[in-house]
């Protein structure tokens, strides 16, 4: 066997050892928070904990998860890292508009390797009307999902997200707002000031980005809203609110590192179904007199009523 041929062995083998042991990390992790081992433990599920636990139908699919991690799972990442190094060359040296057209479609691309299918109900309004999107949180796809959209959109993230490979540098190349999960006050009022500016140079045409919210500040199952923090109303702008609908409790990002996450949802087979529903729901506005909590709660309610 010649060299180049050993080599290229080498990579694929070692490329799906990585696979392997992402796929059973996620596969174990789920499994601790799984409904049918909360109930065993426990009795019942705790009413707080409703939000962030998993279904337990990753068990009876162990065989042909770990299956599919050996075989098509190592495919798949080598497709992921081909499309993050294409996404990369476009944002140092393409034009913005052929970058952002391209980004849609990596964005796409990615979603789509998942085997995620991603529907839309409703319109989506322009940013000149609409400075700000808010939106539940249930997945790290959830961020693919609103960028493989026609016009991407600038995020409020954590600031771990600005180091991350490529995908930080893209955020960081659409403004996007990056916040601490420090409680200190003062920061507190930089992150809204910040958040602030960016909606009305939004309103105003100075930026031409959306400011995409998760106003949860984290991720469920997608099985219900939890409070929304106060940053993207503050301003009192209109907001339009986005609901995430999965088909699947398994493409949540409860008790998953972000790794083991993506890994898994590539392994989960084909009859899981995954689907994703964008629902574009109407603008709201704040009522006069209103406080920026009544805001924010008036928005979750249209949310959760969707």
């Amino acid at each position: 066997m010649s060299w180049p041929a050993i080599l290229l062995l080498t990579v694929y083998l070692l490329t799906t050892a990585l696979c392997v042991y992402a796929v059973g990390r996620g596969y174990a992790d789920a499994k601790k928070c799984s409904t049918e081992r909360i109930i065993s433990a426990f009795g019942e599920v705790p009413s707080d904990w409703k939000a962030f636990t998993r279904p337990g139908s990753l068990r009876s699919n162990f065989v042909s998860i770990m299956v599919l991690a050996v075989t098509i799972v190592p495919v798949k990442f080598i497709a992921v890292i081909f499309i993050h190094v294409i996404a990369l060359f476009g944002l140092y040296f393409l034009p913005t508009q052929i970058f952002l057209k391209l980004l849609s479609y990596c964005c796409g691309a990615l979603v789509k390797i998942a085997g995620i299918t991603v529907r839309e109900q409703g319109e989506r309004l322009p940013a000149s009307e609409i400075p700000t999107i808010v939106s539940n949180h249930v997945s790290y796809f959830d961020i693919l999902i609103m960028l493989s959209r026609s016009v991407p959109v600038a995020f409020v993230a954590k600031k771990a997200v600005a180091k991350y490979p490529v995908s930080g540098d893209i955020c960081t190349s659409l403004g996007s707002v990056y916040v601490s999960r420090a409680k200190d006050p003062k920061e507190r009022k930089q992150v809204m000031n910040a958040i602030g500016d960016k909606q009305r140079r939004v309103m105003e045409g100075r930026s031409r980005y959306q400011l995409c919210v998760f106003a949860e500040g984290t991720t469920s199952n997608g099985t219900c809203l939890m409070h929304y923090h106060d940053g993207a109303f503050d301003s009192m702008l209109p907001v339009q609110p986005v609901y995430l609908e999965y088909s699947n409790l398994n493409l949540s990002f409860t008790c998953l590192g972000i790794i083991p996450h993506v890994f898994l949802v590539m392994a989960l087979p084909p009859w899981f179904s995954l689907t994703c529903t964008v629902h574009w729901l109407p603008p709201v506005t704040p009522d006069p007199d209103t406080s920026v909590h009544d805001f924010a709660e008036k928005t979750r309610r249209e949310v959760a009523a969707a």
